[in-house]
């Protein structure tokens, strides 16, 4: 699954967030970084709470007295948390309060867990939601230039 997280989840934050200032190609990282564990065949900890804490923690220090340095890369624990919001992995406590509800190493991610028909469907969606936030971000861009 790919553009299910891309296309709904641009689609939230711009609707979420109504900011110019989103860096939506850290986002994109953010929000596909998890996917990379299905090629694993295993969660290790990107699909945790814990991870995309880290990372905003790791953004704050990284980017603290750089302005615009934190408003790019702020998108990437963004990315993450959407990424487990659309993923429904809050519904596995055991995965999503992981270290604290136990272990996560031998559990297949939430994606591989969808029947194939499933699967397809949140794809297509996701893909309308992409090409629809693309001809906005477009329509954006010349109501600014005008």
């Amino acid at each position: 699954m790919f553009f299910w997280f891309l296309g709904c989840g641009f689609q939230l934050v711009r609707v979420v967030f109504q900011s110019r200032g989103i860096d939506y190609r850290v986002l994109a990282v953010g929000l596909t970084l998890p996917v990379s564990e299905v090629l694993l065949g295993r969660v290790v900890v990107a699909h945790t709470l814990a991870f995309a804490v880290a990372a905003l923690v790791a953004v704050a220090v990284l980017a603290r007295g750089r302005r615009l340095a934190a408003r790019r890369w702020v998108a990437l624990p963004i990315g993450l948390m959407v990424h487990l919001l659309l993923d429904g992995t809050w519904a596995r406590p055991e995965l999503f309060w992981w270290p604290l509800r136990g272990s996560v190493w031998h559990e297949l991610p939430p994606e591989s867990d969808r029947p194939v028909w499933m699967a397809v469907a949140m794809e297509l969606v996701g893909l309308v939601a992409l090409v629809s936030f693309v001809r906005s971000q477009g329509r954006r861009e010349r109501e600014a230039a005008r």
